[in-house]
């Protein structure tokens, strides 16, 4: 059985922390979260971003349906297991409680 649901998925899922649109997964107080991340800057080079005024390098989405295929993602969580982000996510440390 294949991991990802479609291949746009799977692209994006392998984008995770660089520069653009990415997905990812983590679990978040035993519960299992999939997000839609844009980024202006690959997260190993967010330290080299110097400005006087508040930037916002990242932000990010929970989503619950694949964006490209419509499938439900709660249904793929089982191929997630190890392959938690949690270092990549942005806040949301009450998300899921």
């Amino acid at each position: 059985m294949k991991k990802h649901c479609c291949r746009a998925f799977e692209h994006h899922f392998n984008q995770a922390g660089k520069y653009g649109v990415s997905i990812i997964f983590t679990n978040l107080s035993e519960k299992a979260i999939f997000m839609q991340q844009f980024r202006m800057v690959d997260k190993e080079n967010e330290s080299s971003i110097v400005s006087d005024n508040l930037l916002r390098i990242a932000t990010q989405l929970v989503i619950n349906y694949c964006p490209w295929c419509g499938r439900k993602l709660s249904k793929q969580v089982k191929h997630y297991g190890g392959l938690d982000r949690n270092d990549l996510r942005i806040g949301f440390e009450k998300l899921g409680t």
